[in-house]
This record gives C-alpha cells, sequence and structure tokens, in this order.
C-alpha cells in the first residue's frame, strides 16, 4: 500500500524536533558528526524529493566507517551516541512520506532522552522535557497536518505531558529500584571525567586544583568538623618509580579494624561522576558492611565505577590507631624507593636518622627543614629538571601538595620509616541556604602517612610546614591563588557568588531527592507511607497494576469525552437548558425559528430576549459572513437569559 506523501509543514515540525533533540549531543560529538546533522536537515528541506539509494548507502557505510575509526567500536554513551546521531540525521533526509514521519518522531523522542546517558542534570532534564514536548507537537501535526494553529497544538503538546506527570510519579516512586545507577551501565572509556587519578606526579593536582567543578556535597548528621580537619581519604599511593606514585596495593586477605575510635562523625555524601570506585570519607571512613568495601590503604571503594551520581550513607573517625602491627609484606611495600632515585635526598634523610631520636625525631625533622629553608607553596610551580625529588628539595623549592607529600614520603623510606602518599581533598565550603558542605576539585589534595611503633598510621601533612593556611583556610588563601583559581573556588564574596550557591542549592535537593533516589531512600519513602512490609517484585505488581489502571481510566475517559463543543454551540445549549427551568421544553428536531415562536405563544414575556439570541445563533450558525462582534453579543445576552419559572402576576417575568 503507497503511503501518502509527506506535507512540508510537517516536514519542517520534523526538521525543528530533530534539531533541538541534537542540540545537546554536541558536547561529546566529533565535529563530523555535530556538522552531519544540520547539513542532513538543511539539505532535506532544500530538496523537492529525498535522494536516491545510491547516495544514501554510501553514506551509512561512510558513516559506520567513521565511527569505528575514530572510536573502534559503536558501542558506549559517546561511540553509539555519534552512530545513533549520525543514522538519525540520514534517516531525515530520505523521509518521504507518512510512514517515514512516524519513525522520525519515535527517533526524537529517543534521541533527545538518550542524552541522560552522559548528563542528568537538572537544566539538562528541563532542556529535554522542552525538546520532547516539541516532538510531541510534531506528533499532532503528523496526526492532523490541517488542524489547528501552532500555539493550540503546543497547548495540546504540554496538557500531554502535564496529564502523564501522575503516572511518571507513580513508576519512579514506587518501582522497585535497582541497585546500582540506572544510568551508569556500560563503561565508556572514551568519557572525559574530572577528578582524582590513580596516580600523582608533579602538577598533575596543581592542574585538577584550576576547576571549580564539584567533586562531592556532604550533609553531617551534627556539626561538621573544623576546616582543618576536612580530610577526605581518597586513593592511598605506596608505589614510586622515581617520578610517579601510583596505588601498588599490596595484595591482603583481611586488614585489622582501627582501635580506640572516637568523635565519630556520621553524614551523607552524593559523589559526582568521575569513572573511578573510591568514595571519599572524612579522615578515616569506618567500614560499616554497606555498598562499599574497605582498599588496603583504608580508603573506601564502591562496587562498580561511579560514573553517575551516587548516594551514600558513612560514619567517620577522627580518633583513631590504625594498623598498630604492620605486616612485613606491606612494611617492605612502604619502604619501596627505586636503587638511583633522588640520591641527596637519601643523604639528607640518613644524616637525620644518625642524629638519633628515633623516627618521630627523623619526621620533626623534616618538618622543620621545610619550614626553614625558604621552601614555597604555590599554584604555579616551576617545571622540574633531573630527579624530581632532588631539584624540588636542593633546587626550586616551589612546589604544591603533590611535590610536598612525595618528597616527605621519599625522605621518610630513605630514613628506614614506612610511609605512603594519600591524596583526596582537603576543606570544604559550606552552603548556609541548603546546610550542606561543598568540596570542589580546587580542594584536591595530596598528604603522607607515616608508620611509628605503637601508633600505628599517623597523618603527616607536610604542607603545614610551609602554608598553614592552606590548611586551615583552604587552597584561596594561598598566594596569587586568584590569579589561577576560577571565580568559584577564590575567597571572597558577592552576588554572583551568592546566585551561584542559591543554584548549587538546587542541583543539590535534584542530585539528592531524584538522581539519589536509590533503594534506600525508597525503602524510607515506602515504610513512611505503610507499605515497607511489601518484598519487591509485589510492588513491582503494585505498580504495574496501578499503573495500567490509570492508563485505563484515561483511555475510557478519552473514549467517554468526545470533541468539546465551539463555543457557538455552547451558548446555545445554555440558553435552551435555561428554557427548561422556564418550563418549557425544546423538543429534539424543534429548530431555533420554530422554538422561538413557541416561546412567544407560551411565554410572551420571553419573546424578545430570546428572540434576540435566536437571530445572533442563526446568524453564526448559518450565514456565510457574520457580524465581527455577533458572538461576544450571542454570549452576553445568553449570560443575561435568566427566566423565572412563571410569570409573574400582573406582569412580566424577569429575562
Amino acid at each position: 500500500m503507497k503511503q501518502a506523501a509527506m506535507p512540508r509543514s510537517l516536514l519542517h515540525w520534523l526538521a525543528a524536533a530533530v534539531l533541538v533533540a541534537a542540540i545537546p549531543h554536541v558536547t561529546y560529538l566529533p565535529l563530523w558528526a555535530s556538522a552531519l546533522v544540520p547539513a542532513a536537515v538543511a539539505l532535506r528541506l532544500g530538496l523537492r524529493h529525498p535522494p536516491g539509494r545510491w547516495i544514501l548507502v554510501p553514506l551509512v557505510l561512510a558513516t559506520f566507517a567513521a565511527v569505528l575509526v575514530q572510536f573502534h567500536s559503536i558501542a558506549g554513551a559517546t561511540a553509539g551516541g555519534t552512530f545513533f546521531a549520525a543514522m538519525v540525521a540520514l534517516k531525515f533526509l530520505e523521509a518521504r512520506d507518512l510512514r517515514d514521519a512516524g519513525l522520525l518522531v519515535c527517533l526524537s523522542y529517543f534521541l533527545a532522552t538518550s542524552i541522560f546517558l552522559t548528563s542528568q542534570a537538572i537544566a539538562m532534564a528541563a532542556y529535554v522535557l522542552g525538546s520532547v514536548t516539541l516532538t510531541t507537537v510534531a506528533l499532532i501535526t503528523l496526526a492532523d497536518p490541517s488542524g489547528p494553529p501552532p500555539s493550540l497544538r503546543a497547548r495540546k503538546a504540554a496538557l500531554l505531558l502535564l496529564q502523564s506527570l501522575p503516572i511518571m510519579l507513580v513508576l519512579f516512586l514506587l518501582f522497585p529500584r535497582l541497585p546500582g545507577p540506572l544510568w551508569g551501565f556500560g563503561n565508556d572509556p572514551s568519557a572525559a571525567r574530572t577528578g582524582l587519578s590513580d596516580t600523582m606526579a608533579p602538577g598533575s593536582i596543581t592542574q585538577l586544583v584550576r576547576s571549580s567543578d564539584v567533586a562531592f556535597r556532604v550533609q553531617f548528621d551534627d556539626q561538621a568538623p573544623p576546616p582543618g580537619r576536612r580530610y577526605w581519604r581518597g586513593p592511598v599511593l605506596w608505589h614510586f618509580d622515581g617520578r610517579t606514585w601510583s596505588r601498588g596495593d599490596p595484595a591482603v586477605r583481611t586488614l585489622a579494624p582501627p582501635a580506640d575510635i572516637g568523635d565519630v562523625r556520621r553524614y551523607t555524601i552524593i559523589i559526582q561522576p568521575h569513572d573511578h570506585r573510591w568514595v571519599f570519607g572524612l579522615d578515616l571512613p569506618l567500614d560499616r558492611g554497606g555498598s562499599t568495601r574497605r582498599a588496603p590503604g583504608y580508603n573506601l571503594l564502591a562496587g562498580s565505577r561511579i560514573e553517575s551520581v551516587r548516594r551514600y550513607r558513612l560514619e567517620s573517625a577522627l580518633q583513631y590507631r590504625l594498623e598498630t602491627n604492620l605486616a612485613p609484606g606491606r612494611r617492605q611495600r612502604a619502604l619501596q624507593l627505586p636503587a638511583d632515585a633522588a640520591p641527596r635526598a637519601r643523604q639528607l634523610a640518613q644524616r637525620w636518622r644518625a642524629a638519633g631520636g628515633g623516627p618521630r625525631a627523623v619526621v620533626h625533622r623534616a618538618l622543620a627543614w621545610f619550614g626553614a629553608n625558604g621552601f614555597a607553596y604555590t599554584l604555579s610551580p616551576p617545571a622540574l629538571s633531573g630527579d624530581p625529588v632532588d631539584d624540588f628539595l636542593f633546587g626550586t623549592r616551589a612546589g604544591f601538595c603533590e611535590h610536598y607529600a612525595s618528597a616527605f614520603v621519599v625522605l621518610m623510606r630513605a630514613a628506614g620509616i614506612p610511609a605512603r602518599v594519600v591524596t583526596g581533598y582537603l576543606g570544604g565550603e559550606t552552603d548556609t541556604l541548603g546546610g550542606y558542605m561543598i568540596v570542589r576539585q580546587s580542594d584536591a589534595h595530596a598528604w603522607a602517612e607515616v608508620w611509628l611503633d605503637g601508633a600505628g598510621w599517623v597523618r603527616v601533612d607536610p604542607t603545614g610546614a610551609v602554608s598553614r593556611a592552606r590548611i586551615e583556610t583552604g587552597v584561596a588563601s594561598v598566594r596569587g591563588a586568584d590569579a589561577s583559581l576560577s571565580y568559584l573556588s577564590r575567597s571572597g564574596t558577592g552576588w554572583l557568588r551568592d546566585v551561584a550557591l542559591a543554584w548549587d542549592s538546587v542541583d543539590h535537593a535534584w542530585n539528592r531527592l531524584v538522581l539519589g533516589y536509590g533503594p534506600e531512600l525508597q525503602h524510607r519513602f515506602l515504610e513512611n507511607v505503610g507499605l515497607g512490609g511489601f518484598g519487591r517484585y509485589a510492588l513491582a505488581v503494585v505498580t504495574m497494576a496501578v499503573t495500567g489502571l490509570a492508563l485505563a481510566a484515561v483511555w475510557l475517559l478519552a473514549l467517554r469525552g468526545g470533541p468539546r463543543p465551539d463555543p457557538i454551540t455552547r451558548a446555545w445549549a445554555r440558553a435552551r437548558s435555561r428554557l427548561v427551568r422556564a418550563g418549557i421544553v425544546p423538543a429534539p428536531a424543534e429548530g431555533p425559528h420554530a422554538l422561538a415562536a413557541r416561546v412567544a405563544r407560551e411565554r410572551p414575556d420571553l419573546a424578545a430576549p430570546f428572540g434576540r439570541i435566536v437571530r445572533l445563533y442563526v446568524a453564526l450558525r448559518y450565514r456565510p459572513r457574520a457580524a465581527p462582534r455577533a458572538r461576544a453579543n450571542l454570549q452576553r445576552e445568553v449570560a443575561r437569559f435568566r427566566p423565572r419559572r412563571t410569570a409573574r402576576r400582573g406582569g412580566s417575568a424577569d429575562s
């Protein structure tokens, strides 16, 4: 059966729907794919008929080959999204009939919502809602190309989306939540993430702190610790190759739990995606058997890569003793140094050790040496040449936290003291409007831990020896920070910062209540509404039943309602109904003039006002051209027409 040709007006609506749906994907599409979508749409709009298959088939093959060459795959959010967007563009290029139009509507819906695979921000959700509304307008145009004007189509599309909100809320709140984030499926190695790496080299953290992106947000149950104690533990680095630190985690079957725990803080952390598994916990996070596990460095790891916003409920201890008995294998790892690394630093450390006093004395000598030999803490450290540790300690003597942490751990290991590098974040800005703490990438930090007999692992931050302000008030207090940091990471106040923090409060609520709505929050919600005893599968059945009943109710109402009469018909129906109240019942086949004649016979007092209504109604309904204000006059006359049941004795009835 031959399909009807596509009207040009429908083609224009489809072009708008496809272009608007494709705009957010430009953030990750390669340049050729970003240009292909508008080029294909413009070419099809300029052609009377779509090109033939001898052009389209080579274009499809070339697009497929281009995706494979650039991404080596068509799987993943970036590669798959590129291929899908290109195919939608080529489908628009070949569109010729109503069947193609229906398929393009479906593809536009999918293209608009597929951006959630890469971004779930609230601004993006609002944009997608607008894109879906526009595609719905195209769908209404497809159903009736010669229908109402665009403004009425847009109003109807918005009404349809509003009617779907109750069903959406039921599904969101009641349908069983998966243990992992829905949008986190499918690791995409080509997607760029901002955050700490699992390695540290000179300059790596320095570059990271130039970003004001949010790393995570924290809501404390009680009072937050002071700034100088807000160490957020991340990857612990054991292995050193002479320049770069890496995890090199020693294999351990079990880790001894921390002892003498005190000052326990409970909090909720909402982490932004960083494509790694580590979960940043305050100082020493406690493993309570939840959705995280403890790594060999006593930092927490998630069950899978964090590729979307996640919410964790954590506990941390600010007072503790950690691993007071160090296993021989872990001790050996904590003393590892390359044979030819940092010869001058080795000599310095050995002199400190020979001076006596034990490991604690060596630690104090190292910190005092940093503070007394002209070292500078800067966000713009000079480049290092030769051996990076020796050049920093005896040459440039200017660096950022990674320079000090790396050099300090090398000195400790050279003196025979087990030591390791800990990376994470230090500090955090309190949002007074939302009552939570924001930790940004600019708060990234590195410090050291040394193992001391009887005390276990002890945190030592050599940064404090040269810049106490960095520890106590944040990176914005570092000299020259305003020239290197972005606006939101700098110190000070202003209306622009207030606006940014207000928006961050909205974004935090979105992350906490929508993106972070997982099994834990759903279980709490169900308990509050009395459905906590339902099992997961029973709840799924109930949800599907409620949704089915809601859809059936909407369908029955749609069948029952029918088209709404126009204003002229409604006004005439009101006038007839008011005659019934006056004791005159119109017959089903009685026309306006016949009804007016009967009213004049039975109720002469109503003849004049009802006669005016009949004349206006007949003129609007049956004459090709009526007076411009005839409809308003009819509605006004009907509003005035309020006859009584019977005429007053000795006078006329009110009208």
